[in-house]
């Protein structure tokens, strides 16, 4: 049986004209891609989730092998994933997604072997397995409308407001011997997406009749991967 080692919460009020709460982290303003101004989108949110797992697969696996630079340190990874927003002849919409791994030089890795650990990469990744069909059954539930739930306009009211472009945030981490404050300012990345991309590969199909996918749900991932990935 499965361990559970993580798990949080991701609440979505507004669709892609309003906001997401984190159970245990920040508050985000949506925005649909035709107008990147509003927020943030899906498909930055899924290629944000994403480019992040499989990095930290990535350097789990060459950890695994052991990958070491020149100077005997751990070789830096990266990943870059492009996601595509496509309209399928029904009317519905998808995704389109594709990652490109690489690792730096001094880690001596050839074209082949880099393949190989960008392959075992994937198929170790929680992400990678959601976006396959790989991990548990996804499961969508259906619950009684309940006004006193925390919802967006709440928690603004709680915790000053919510983050948006342009805003200092302050990120706190807790370890077993020490707390750690990050501070620093949350900035625009957003790419506009004037018309959505061909392609194939899809991962899965949301309905919708206007760009802004007014009808699209999404769900929160668990990811408990970390160094055991």
């Amino acid at each position: 049986m499965a361990q559970r080692i993580y798990s949080t919460t991701v609440t979505n009020d507004g669709g892609t004209a309003g906001w997401v709460r984190v159970s245990d982290g920040p508050q985000v303003q949506t925005g649909p891609p035709s107008d990147p101004s509003q927020g943030v989108n899906p498909e930055q949110f899924l290629g944000m989730a994403w480019s992040t797992c499989l990095n930290a697969t990535v350097e789990a696996v060459l950890r695994d092998r052991g990958v070491l630079g020149a100077d005997g340190a751990p070789v830096r990874s990266r990943v870059s994933v492009q996601l595509s927003l496509i309209r399928e002849p029904g009317g519905e919409y998808a995704f389109v997604p594709e990652a490109t791994v690489s690792v730096e030089e001094s880690a001596g890795l050839s074209e082949g072997e880099l393949q190989d650990v960008a392959q075992a990469a994937h198929a170790r990744c929680p992400v990678s397995k959601l976006l396959t069909g790989r991990g548990d059954p996804v499961v969508v539930r259906a619950a009684a409308w309940d006004e006193g739930a925390e919802g967006a306009e709440d928690a603004e009211d709680a915790e000053g407001g919510a983050h948006r472009v342009g805003d200092p945030v302050r990120v706190t981490g807790e370890g077993p011997e020490s707390t750690e404050t990050v501070t620093g300012t949350v900035t625009d990345t957003r790419a506009q997406v004037d018309d959505p991309l061909p392609g194939t590969g899809r991962t899965s199909g949301t309905g919708g009749s206007v760009p802004g996918r007014g009808s699209e749900q999404s769900g929160p991932a668990s990811d408990g991967a970390g160094e055991a990935r």
